[in-house]
């Protein structure tokens, strides 16, 4: 962990949790619910974006798709740091938080080649037939085999073919996409059985995908809270457990289950 500095609004503490936020984020295959609270406020705050009125449209805005939107802020943190939306380059050293800024693009730098060929190999797949041979020619022009090229260059060959695939290509990103993403960013994508990644078709490419459902996941997951606290008080009014107990939310699943059929029995 880099070694952070406290400023005016952000403290070291808190610069770090972002930075561990942002790497859940990157490895997740920049799934929503890997998209902090904090992650988003730093973005609009001090790296240069605009808050598309909160955190879900942020999110939807960058992250439901793979098109030119994702690969700007790809670019921005992991290739030549150029913007995706305001200002120029200085927003790495010059915003609040340059620490911070830095470590992002850091973390982005690491894993940007291997999200670009993986995305790339997304889309192949994805687009088998004539429109991948129209991306194929397009790439012809930019691509080069060239075993000299240091590491920089070969990234910057890589955001440029890239670019050229997206611009004749772009694609809902499923949650199958993310898996296999988030797999090879663990150097793991040998275990993904490519017959079963692109079962549903992709939207029509203009159509921005819905945004999740926060509101209903988070009703379900406070009615299953719920259920599982009035079991707890059951079993403490029998005895069975007190205030102390140290009981998973697993086990006491278990006996709300049981508790439904009639079959709980005290523990020994």
């Amino acid at each position: 962990m880099p070694d952070f500095t406290d400023e005016k609004g952000l403290s070291a503490l808190e610069k770090a949790q972002v930075l561990t936020d942002w790497r859940g984020f990157i490895r997740s295959g920049f799934r929503f619910e890997a998209f902090t609270r904090a992650l988003y406020v730093h973005l609009i705050r001090h790296a240069g974006f605009i808050a598309h009125y909160d955190k879900t449209r942020f999110w939807r805005y960058y992250f439901s798709r793979c098109d030119n939107d994702l690969r700007r802020f790809l670019a921005q943190f992991g290739g030549d740091h150029s913007p995706a939306e305001l200002g120029d380059r200085s927003w790495v050293a010059y915003n609040p938080a340059p620490d911070l800024n830095r470590a992002l693009c850091n973390e982005m730098a690491a894993h940007y080649e291997r999200i670009l060929t993986t995305l790339t190999e997304i889309a192949q797949d994805l687009y088998q037939h004539e429109k991948w041979q129209q991306v194929e020619a397009a790439l012809a022009e930019v691509t080069t085999d060239d075993p000299e090229l240091s590491q920089a260059d070969l990234i910057a060959q890589l955001s440029a073919d890239f670019d050229q695939v997206m611009q004749l290509l772009a694609f809902e990103l499923t949650d199958d996409m993310r898996d296999r993403l988030a797999q090879a960013l663990r150097g793991d994508l040998d275990r993904v059985r490519p017959s079963s990644l692109f079962a549903a078709r992709s939207p029509a490419p203009q159509q921005k995908s819905a945004a999740p459902d926060v509101k209903r996941d988070t009703t379900r997951q406070a009615a299953e809270e719920r259920d599982l606290d009035a079991v707890r008080r059951r079993l403490d009014a029998t005895g069975e457990i007190d205030a102390s107990t140290d009981i998973s939310a697993a086990d006491l699943a278990d006996r709300k289950a049981r508790l439904s059929r009639g079959q709980e029995e005290p523990d020994a």
